[in-house]
């Protein structure tokens, strides 16, 4: 995947607390969201576990494993990321 990312979109909420994950799509490739120790990653799928994110930043303490999706997307759009979310609240479909 290139460094520079573009677009996001946000497709669904997978996990609901300690991780957080939500799937989405980066300029078409499948990645997901995740929260879990304070920080938040943009990763791609398939990897493995061993993988390196695509980027993350630590925005919580250690002890954090819930986030709303609002300040997900801020921190995506701190990163002039645009951001097209396609679900419209935490809760489960």
């Amino acid at each position: 995947m290139d460094e520079k990312v573009n677009e996001v979109h946000i497709l669904k909420q997978e996990l609901d607390g300690c991780p957080m994950i939500w799937y989405c799509e980066v300029d078409g490739i499948s990645c997901y969201l995740r929260y879990r120790w304070g920080i938040i990653s943009l990763n791609e799928t398939g990897l493995g576990l061993l993988q390196t994110p695509i980027m993350s930043d630590k925005i919580g303490n250690a002890f954090d494993g819930i986030i709303d999706i609002e300040v997900v997307i801020k921190w995506l759009e701190s990163k002039d990321i645009k951001v097209i979310n396609k679900i419209v609240t935490n809760a489960a479909d």
